[in-house]
């Protein structure tokens, strides 16, 4: 037999069935996610970086690339590739509990929290509130706007009646 023949043996609901298993197995296989691989170099040395003042830095170079390291802090400063950057509390982020900086190659200082206080300050910052209340917005905007086509649609059907009532009803 073949896959038509199959196919035409099968009802409309077996078919259905079939189709929403292949699509709920690739749903399933899309929803992974892939987390950061680290090189071994610094993946091996990360289990002891914070016992000797080492913290994992992201380079963030002028050619788009990101470099990731380790480095020693000495004196709330950190050498990478022998230029100085600042390293204080305020700028240190954690990677799977290790302490880690994020830093532009062209910046002394890193990126940090800092940046989110002045976006707070500013009304930068993404509410989940504001997020949800907006989308609630645009739902119901879109139920109106569905709502005036519905009755425009009406009105038409009604207009091309008396229309037609008037152009071959009088025959």
């Amino acid at each position: 037999m073949t896959q038509e023949t199959i196919q035409k043996e099968k009802g409309l609901r077996e078919q259905l069935k079939e189709l929403n298993e292949t699509l709920s197995l690739i749903k399933e296989t899309k929803g992974k996610k892939k987390e950061l691989k680290l090189p071994y170099k610094v993946k091996a040395a990360m289990k002891k970086a914070a016992n000797k003042r080492k913290i994992i830095v992201f380079l963030l170079g002028t050619d788009r690339q990101i470099r990731p390291t380790l480095a020693e802090i000495k004196y709330g400063i950190v050498f990478v590739n022998g230029q100085a950057h600042q390293a204080t509390t305020d700028f240190v982020y954690y990677y799977r509990n290790t302490p880690t900086l994020i830093i532009p190659e062209w910046s002394l200082t890193p990126i940090g929290t800092q940046d989110y206080y002045d976006a707070v300050e500013q009304g930068k910052t993404i509410e989940p509130q504001t997020i949800i209340l907006r989308a609630m917005e645009a739902a119901q905007n879109q139920m109106l706007k569905n709502k005036m086509s519905g009755k425009m649609l009406i009105y038409v059907l009604i207009a091309a009646a008396i229309g037609g009532y008037v152009l071959f009803g009088r025959g």
